[in-house]
């Protein structure tokens, strides 16, 4: 998946990195990977961010061609056995686009955040 422009639309809104945790469900830690691009944003979380954002869910993609825009739609937008399909066929990791499982310690920091 392109980069994400998660940390550019938080701060152009004024909010923190907890708060934003909050919104989504996920931990700070967790969050902060993902705006650093150390995680990929999985298309389960998309959704979260775009409605805490207060965008469409491509605005959380940086700029690319309108080509890409248009398979990011695509993904998005289908059921999670297509977009295995369609991660094949275009030789995408699938871990760019399944659901992300985070490992034990970001649940305890997650349980422990709420």
């Amino acid at each position: 998946m392109a980069p994400n422009r998660i940390k550019e639309l938080r701060e152009s809104q004024g909010m923190t990195l907890e708060t934003l945790a909050e919104l989504v469900g996920l931990s700070t830690s967790y969050v902060q990977r993902l705006e650093n691009g150390e995680r990929n944003l999985a298309v389960k979380h998309f959704a979260a961010f775009a409605t805490a954002l207060r965008v469409k869910p491509e605005d959380l993609i940086k700029e690319t061609s309108s080509r890409e825009q248009v398979l990011i739609k695509a993904i998005l937008k289908a059921d999670s056995a297509t977009q295995a399909v369609i991660a094949r066929l275009l030789g995408i990791d699938l871990g760019a686009i399944q659901p992300e499982l985070p490992s034990s310690h970001e649940e305890e920091n997650s349980a422990n955040e709420k």
